[in-house]
């Protein structure tokens, strides 16, 4: 495996960041595209769960307010990014990784199966699938399991500047991107 330091793992690296932002883009692009139709729907949910408004919740005052202004977007926004990660397993790739010639492999470098591609898959999008889940059924307790696992994801993310290269969903599925 490359040093920390060597060119080649810092290429892979900034590439790796680039195709997450492209897929970010992505996603964005269709939470914004689909916010009137299934945002309103997701938002609606998000209402309903978390009782917003209601006596006795402490979601009233301005970060509701905030949140309802765009929360066509904002409750969209995880169902939209999963949907822009799904093309992962069922094409071998995101757009953003096609873009930047990246796909994902087992540890030996060798094409990852397909169990492992949704294993990576399903353990790097959990927190948004869950998010997503928690508004459709309504419950707030699986909204905060999905949260949990949402931030444990993002922080397992940063090991990808360790000496490996490899994200916490890359080493549970057994996988690298390259």
């Amino acid at each position: 495996m490359a040093s920390l330091h060597s060119p080649s793992s810092s290429r892979l690296r900034a590439r790796r960041v680039c195709a997450a932002t492209i897929d970010t883009a992505i996603g964005l692009g269709l939470a914004l595209l689909l916010s009137q139709t299934m945002g309103m729907y997701f938002a609606r949910r998000a209402v309903v769960m978390l009782h917003i408004g209601e006596p006795d919740t402490w979601w009233q005052g301005p970060i509701p307010l905030m949140l309802g202004v765009v929360g066509e977007v904002t409750y969209l926004l995880p169902f939209a990014l999963w949907i822009a990660w799904l093309l992962d397993p069922l094409s071998g790739a995101t757009l953003g990784k096609r873009l930047v010639g990246l796909r994902i492999v087992d540890t030996d470098g060798a094409a990852a199966d397909r169990t492992m591609i949704w294993r990576h898959h399903l353990t790097g999008t959990c927190g948004l699938w869950g998010l997503s889940l928690a508004l459709v059924t309504g419950s707030w307790q699986l909204a905060v399991v999905a949260s949990i696992a949402l931030l444990v994801v993002g922080l397992g993310a940063l090991l990808l500047f360790g000496q490996d290269g490899r994200t916490l969903h890359d080493r549970v599925s057994g996988t690298m991107v390259a």
